[in-house]
């Protein structure tokens, strides 16, 4: 479980299929059957919890568990406005239903992220054959249960998170109507959903702007190509997620000391609360040896996820950023403050990576010339796509940020968005 929220919202976390995995599930299942989750976010928080979302593989199939916790849920923590999950939409779309059944009348937002990247040229080879035309139907499916409730002050808000990779990338620039194709998916979508919703208190959140996939394996020649992947998007008048995000940084400048605003709030607002404390949802299995073991056992499995995967890198995480009780969650904290609150190092760090990759030819030459460019890109690596367990994962450090990400937005990419960033 975690509190707060995370840009980046990963949605092809590598669960491998094993025995070792359904032992693990089934520890889960009795950890929150055991009420043990609760006292632990109540260590963590006091009543000054705020948000709470579930993580974790598929929320759905451990809803029917966390119901039985809801009222004790909001007697402990009466700031809570929001509660939420991100979910595939796969499976068990009933219990979403029966979850906001125990939530009606409540001054609360239920929010559910619907991972969908796109029509089937998309979805079905990201996700599962089929799943582009079945997520919408189970949508659909909830919407019209969700008609004929008495909601109350409850509001549900769904919201869509596509996520492509560089093969998404490049099979849409090699077929530049698939642009077309995919807003027009879910143009439609959105319109259905418009028709069939009779409720005020039910909304879906329109944007479709997809994420890329984060791994820390990046080429210049991936970044050429996501320049042109964002130029198509601007073309038709549609802005990507990092358009707004860039925009955020102007429309907010008095708040750019608070990187939490614009991008990852993991180990600050947002911490991952599971069998011990985590930066986020994303190390959640990391100290199951079982999961890791699965792992470095196969080291041909490619899956972005868990490509990078090294054993020293591991037990760094596992020592110093997966951590139980005192004084480790002091240190960790007072870890995590110098991350998000300190972070001149980061931004020098990043003008001083793009001057060398420029002179290696890793990146456009011109943030040679142009240095105010330069310091504009630095801030926007910092706030609106950073990732501090990319970092240790790919560096080895919360404060490196990935050269990967340097050269595909360094590469024409982040020209495009300045170019389609509306500043008044």
């Amino acid at each position: 479980m975690t509190s707060g929220w995370c840009p980046l919202s990963c949605s092809y976390c590598y669960i491998p299929k094993s025995d070792a995995m359904l032992k693990i599930h089934k520890e889960i299942e009795e950890d929150i059957k055991s009420g043990e989750f609760l006292r632990r976010l109540k260590e963590i928080y006091g009543e000054e919890l705020t948000h709470l979302g579930f993580w974790g593989t598929e929320p759905t199939l451990t809803l029917p568990l966390i119901e039985e916790y809801i009222p004790e849920i909001l007697m402990s923590f009466p700031k809570l406005e929001h509660i939420g999950f991100s979910t595939s939409l796969m499976a068990y779309p009933e219990r979403i239903v029966h979850f906001a059944r125990i939530l009606l009348g409540r001054n609360l937002t239920l929010k559910v992220q619907i991972s969908l990247d796109g029509p089937a040229f998309i979805t079905d080879v990201n996700r599962m054959k089929g799943a582009a035309a079945q997520v919408p139907k189970n949508l659909f499916m909830i919407l019209d249960m969700l008609n004929v409730l008495p909601l109350g002050d409850l509001k549900v808000a769904f919201s869509w998170k596509a996520t492509h990779s560089t093969d998404n990338i490049r099979g849409m620039l090699s077929e530049p109507k698939r642009f077309d194709e995919y807003s027009a998916y879910f143009e439609e979508l959105n319109r259905d959903f418009k028709q069939r919703n009779k409720q005020k208190n039910v909304t879906l959140q329109e944007s479709q702007s997809p994420t890329l996939v984060v791994p820390g394996k990046y080429t210049a020649s991936d970044g050429k190509a996501f320049a042109e992947y964002i130029r198509e998007f601007t073309k038709r008048g549609k802005a990507t997620t990092y358009t707004y995000r860039l925009q955020r940084l102007f429309t907010y400048p008095e708040e750019v000391h608070k990187r939490r605003t614009f991008s990852c709030s993991g180990g600050d607002s947002n911490m991952g609360i599971g069998q011990a404390t985590h930066i986020c949802h994303r190390t959640f299995y990391y100290d199951k040896d079982e999961y890791i073991e699965s792992i470095l056992s196969k080291p041909d499995i490619d899956n972005w996820d868990v490509s990078l995967f090294q054993r020293g890198t591991i037990d760094n995480i596992r020592k110093n950023y997966i951590v139980k009780g005192e004084p480790h969650f002091t240190r960790f904290q007072y870890v995590m403050r110098g991350y998000h609150d300190f972070w001149k190092f980061q931004l020098e760090y990043v003008k001083a990576m793009m001057t060398e990759l420029a002179l290696a030819g890793q990146v456009d030459p011109y943030y040679l010339e142009n240095r105010k460019l330069l310091d504009l890109f630095a801030l926007f690596i910092n706030v609106a796509v950073a990732c501090p367990m990319e970092s240790l994962l790919n560096a080895g450090s919360v404060h490196l940020q990935l050269v990967s990400m340097l050269r595909m937005f360094g590469n024409g990419a982040f020209q495009e968005i300045v170019k389609s960033t509306k500043v008044k």
